[in-house]
């Protein structure tokens, strides 16, 4: 399915990842408080990662998206989907921000967004999101939008909460 691009929200523009957003993402994932959460791989590795990215979006419709200001067009961070620890075979959904956009709401509109696409024209039955234990606002964010507590899991090399949202 083919979905329209960007998505669009009040303050927020989603569109899929290109090769140019490599050095921007870079500078907000080596962010330590970002880095705290996401871990030092990512950032590391950011070339392959958006390859990925895009060779997902390609075959599914959907991956994680930059998000970008509406007004400014400067890119915060990051939303969307894809499958858990890349290899599936659920589908997570996860959001990194930019540490000065973070408190301001971005990534429950940003996922919000994503989730309506998720369980709309995407047609999934289910949609995770793992979030470490220490992580309060991001546990808050997926409270927010409404997905709910479904124990611990081992991803990531480490044990994680597991939030779940059903259409």
């Amino acid at each position: 399915m083919t979905t329209t691009f960007p998505i669009e929200t009040e303050r927020l523009r989603l569109r899929p990842i290109a090769p140019a957003d490599v050095e921007p993402l870079q500078a907000i994932y080596a962010h330590p408080d970002v880095e705290r959460w996401i871990g030092p791989e990512l950032a590391a590795d950011l070339d392959r990662s958006v390859q990925e990215q895009i060779a997902l979006q390609a075959a599914r419709g959907f991956s994680m998206f930059a998000i970008e200001d509406r007004a400014t067009g400067v890119l915060l961070g990051d939303c969307g989907l894809q499958p858990l620890e890349m290899k599936g075979p659920e589908i997570e959904i996860g959001w990194d921000l930019a540490p000065h956009a973070w408190g301001r709401g971005y990534a429950t509109e940003a996922a919000r967004a994503v989730l309506a696409r998720a369980f709309g024209e995407w047609s999934l039955d289910r949609v995770i999101a793992v979030i470490k234990h220490d992580n309060i606002a991001s546990q808050r964010v997926a409270e927010k939008l409404g997905l709910m507590p479904e124990g611990e899991r081992h991803a990531y090399d480490e044990q994680m909460l597991v939030y779940a949202a059903y259409p």
